[in-house]
C-alpha cells in the first residue's frame, strides 16, 4: 500500500511538471504568432504606398534629326589664265552659267566636254575683246555635265562658273539692256511681250527661253533689229546670243 501511494504521489508530481512545461511552451508559442501576425500587419500594401513611391521621373523626348540635309546654293568656280588650256571643272551636278572675260587682240575659241570627252552644248568664238554670259549646263542628266572646258588663245582670259541663283535677274514690266551674251531670270508678273532692239550691226543674233516645257525658240536674224514678238507666259529665262549692245523690254500686257 505505501508503495503504490508513494507512486501515486510522484507521478503526479511528474504530470504537474508536464502540465506547467506545456502550458509554458502553449504561452511561447501563442507569443511567437502574436508578434509575426503584428510583423505581418506592419507591412503597407501596394495599395497603401505614397504615390511618390511610384513616381517616374520623365525623360525628355528625342527630337527626330532630319537625314535630308537643307538645300544649298554651290559657290562660284574661277579660273584665270593666257593662252591655251584644259580646264577640269569639278562644279557640282546642276545646271550652270560660264560666265568669260577676255582681253587680246586674237581670236578666242572655248567649249566644254563630258567626263567621256564627249563635246557638249556650250561654244564660244570670238575676236577681240569680249565679256559675257552663257548657259553652260542646263540639267543634271550625268551625260550632260560639264567635266573639262578646253581654251585656244593667245590672249588673256577669266571664267567664273556659277549657279543659276547667282544669275542676273529682272521684274516685269522692265527695261534690260546689255552686251553680248547675257542670261536673265524674270521674276513676278507673267510675261507676254518683248520688244527687242539691237542696234549693233554683225552676223547673227539670236533670243531664246526656258519655260515649263523646256527650251522655246523666239526670234534670230541678222542685226540691226527692232521688234516686238509675243512670249509664252510661262517663261522664267530669256538667253540672248549677240555680240555687241541690245535692249529688250519685258512687257505683261494682261493688265
Amino acid at each position: 500500500m505505501v508503495w503504490l501511494k508513494l507512486s501515486w504521489i510522484v507521478s503526479r508530481s511528474n504530470f504537474k511538471k508536464m502540465k506547467t512545461k506545456a502550458i509554458i511552451a502553449a504561452f511561447l508559442v501563442m507569443a511567437i504568432l502574436t508578434s509575426c501576425s503584428s510583423m505581418a500587419t506592419s507591412i503597407p500594401d501596394a495599395t497603401t504606398l505614397p504615390t511618390s513611391f511610384f513616381t517616374v521621373t520623365p525623360t525628355a523626348t528625342p527630337v527626330p534629326v532630319s537625314d535630308t540635309p537643307e538645300a544649298t546654293i554651290p559657290s562660284p568656280i574661277t579660273f584665270s589664265g593666257k593662252g591655251n588650256a584644259i580646264l577640269t571643272v569639278n562644279k557640282w551636278r546642276g545646271p550652270a552659267l560660264i560666265h568669260i572675260t577676255y582681253t587680246g587682240s586674237g581670236e578666242f575659241i572655248a567649249w566644254n566636254d563630258n567626263e567621256k570627252n564627249r563635246e557638249l552644248q556650250f561654244i564660244l568664238h570670238v575676236r577681240s575683246n569680249y565679256i559675257g554670259t552663257q548657259v553652260l549646263d542646263m540639267s543634271d542628266n550625268e551625260a550632260f555635265q560639264t567635266q573639262f572646258l578646253e581654251i585656244y588663245t593667245n590672249g588673256i582670259w577669266e571664267i567664273e562658273i556659277l549657279p543659276f541663283e547667282h544669275g542676273r535677274k529682272v521684274s516685269i514690266p522692265s527695261v534690260i539692256t546689255g552686251l553680248n551674251n547675257d542670261v536673265v531670270f524674270i521674276q513676278g508678273s507673267k510675261p507676254s511681250l518683248l520688244e527687242i532692239q539691237i542696234d549693233e550691226s554683225g552676223n547673227y543674233f539670236q533670243v531664246s527661253g526656258q519655260g515649263n516645257d523646256g527650251f522655246v525658240p523666239i526670234i534670230d536674224g541678222k542685226p540691226p533689229y527692232h521688234g516686238t514678238v509675243k512670249i509664252e507666259q510661262d517663261l522664267r529665262m530669256l538667253i540672248i546670243e549677240a555680240l555687241g549692245s541690245w535692249q529688250i523690254k519685258v512687257l505683261d500686257t494682261s493688265k
